[in-house]
């Protein structure tokens, strides 16, 4: 690895030591650490360890290029991985027709998972069969992007719902689907129990009462069901979730040196368009529905061992009052959030001073990995570290 240019975290090993606890229990695992931790080494040192033909899934603009410099191409030929395939995720038949041609392909690897979150589409239903009898390592920089069945649409690539051995008590199915409607009702009680809108607040109390059984609406009960909600959710995935952010590298032993991110600051504008941003600062004009995207960015320019300032800055445009009630962007967006920091945790501060980060401590459930007789990948990683 070091002969590359990779150093080995203690971290990164401890991550692929639980990936194959959770390929071997369960079929399969989710890599969902924070952008800029270094997921793709992870999936390529957990490839190696097991030691199987396979094939990456991804984005054609990942995938590198011919010549082995740069993206996928690039880690697979640095970590020796000279067997493997790599496929776009517009080309999903002929990934198909591959696999089906090639039994040998074993483990499969899917990069931006969260991108078939919607088992409606022909893509879902490509890469479902792709993945069908195989080990499968999801890739994403967060498994929740929408509502908590986007854990389930994903999750159920590597493990059949009914059948499931993540949890004993019921199928995964029943419970994320009682995990949707919960969080509906408490997403739409907090951003309408004292609208001005007559109905939506009569809906967001009968959704209150419904909850609660009571008339009086205590934000304080919504978000400590949010919570609850979470901590459940936090227990089903924990098998199979491996995410941590810089918040949880703190417990490391090694000293890895971020730069500090700042409370982001709200600037105002008239629902103009234009773009301002820099290497040391995250300037969003246009704040998505979807926070994912927000979350990314901030990313991009806080990876590992790329510090350049000590610190970054977050800035968000918002619309004035006026624009508010038409765009909606801030009050969609920061419900989206509570229940990212709440399931999965996010070490920064998104849209506003007042959100809480937390470690994601999704990584506490190590399995020790027992060695072959000869002398394993991982034991020569470790001894180049002492």
């Amino acid at each position: 690895m070091e002969e590359k240019g990779y150093k080995p975290y203690t971290y990164q090993i401890e991550a692929v030591l639980q990936a194959l606890a959770n390929c071997k229990a369960h079929g399969g695992t989710l890599i969902a650490d924070v952008v800029g931790l270094g997921k793709t080494i992870i999936a390529c040192m957990t490839a190696k360890a097991l030691g199987k033909r396979g094939m990456v899934i991804c984005p054609p603009h990942l995938m590198g290029d011919e010549d082995r410099k740069s993206g996928w191409r690039k880690y697979l030929e640095d970590f020796k991985l000279w067997d493997w395939e790599t496929q776009s995720v517009g080309k999903l038949e002929e990934a198909l027709e591959f696999v089906r041609d090639n039994e040998d392909i074993e483990v499969i690897i899917v990069d931006e998972a969260l991108r078939f979150r919607n088992e409606r589409t022909e893509s879902y239903h490509n890469l479902r069969e792709i993945c069908r009898g195989k080990t499968v390592l999801l890739l994403t920089d967060t498994s929740f992007n929408n509502r908590p069945a986007d854990l389930f649409s994903i999750i159920k690539l590597f493990t059949l719902p009914k059948k499931s051995t993540i949890i004993l008590d019921e199928n995964l199915e029943t419970r994320f689907a009682s995990y949707e409607v919960q969080f509906r009702k408490l997403a739409y009680i907090k951003n309408y129990w004292n609208s001005k809108d007559k109905k939506r607040r009569e809906r967001a109390k009968r959704y209150y009462r419904e909850l609660f059984a009571s008339y009086i609406v205590e934000m304080d009960m919504v978000k400590k069901r949010a919570k609850r909600l979470a901590k459940e959710m936090r227990a089903i995935l924990e098998p199979v979730v491996i995410r941590r952010n810089r918040l949880d590298l703190r417990h490391y032993p090694e000293k890895i040196d971020f730069p500090e991110v700042k409370d982001p600051v709200k600037w105002f504008f008239e629902l103009t368009s234009f773009n301002l941003n820099r290497a040391g600062a995250v300037i969003s004009y246009d704040i998505s529905w979807n926070p994912v995207r927000v979350i990314q960015r901030v990313g991009r320019i806080n990876r590992i061992a790329k510090k350049v300032y000590p610190e970054i800055y977050i800035v968000n445009f918002f619309p004035t009052e006026k624009g508010a009630d038409i765009v909606r962007s801030r009050e969609i967006a920061g419900t989206k959030m509570f229940m990212i920091h709440n399931v999965l945790g996010e070490d920064s501060k998104i849209f506003a001073p007042d959100e809480e980060p937390q470690a994601s401590e999704l990584y506490r459930r190590l399995t020790t990995y027992v060695e072959d007789e000869e002398e394993s990948f991982f034991t020569k990683i470790k001894n180049m570290r002492r």
